[in-house]
């Protein structure tokens, strides 16, 4: 398995064909859309009970729409991730654990705070990781804006 960042992207670094993209802001929304359009199956997990809630109605009702279209899970109130020993993936939400088969990929994509906790946990087991958006950078003059996370998101994707 491998989670990934912004700059090992940036430096060519290959993804896998089942992405789980920790995050359902509208960066890991915009993430999950660009990965799916190579083929790749593809979940979202937001901590919260709804979808990119900083977007206007329509934005959010439009990006919404092409997931569904394109097949992307979507999974909400999701509390923590559990990774067992042989890499099997399963999201700890309020209705209980839920697995989610043959993951062999995780993006981190949340927004501003820091998420680096799970990828120093994929680091400390060998798993490269990756992270793009907010929980890559909420420190420089240009973290936190849209463009420069479009921008990373976009990196991504080509990326992959």
């Amino acid at each position: 398995m491998k989670v990934r960042n912004r700059h090992a992207l940036e430096e060519g670094a290959e993804l896998g064909a089942n992405i789980l993209v920790l995050g359902g802001e509208q960066i890991g929304l915009l993430a999950a859309d660009y990965l799916s359009e190579e083929g790749r199956t593809v979940c979202v997990a937001e901590a919260e009970g709804h979808f990119a809630r900083k977007l206007a109605a329509n934005d959010r009702w439009y990006l919404t729409a092409r997931l569904i279209d394109k097949g992307v899970k979507r999974y909400k109130n999701v509390k923590g991730i559990d990774i067992s020993d042989n890499d099997e993936v399963r999201l700890l939400t309020d209705d209980g654990p839920k697995a989610v088969p043959g993951i062999d990929t995780i993006v981190l994509a949340n927004e501003r705070r820091s998420i680096r906790s799970i990828a120093e946990l994929a680091a400390s087991r060998g798993i490269e990781s990756h992270l793009i958006g907010d929980a890559s950078d909420i420190v420089t003059e240009d973290s936190g804006t849209i463009m420069v996370n479009i921008a990373q998101a976009y990196d991504l994707a080509r990326g992959l």
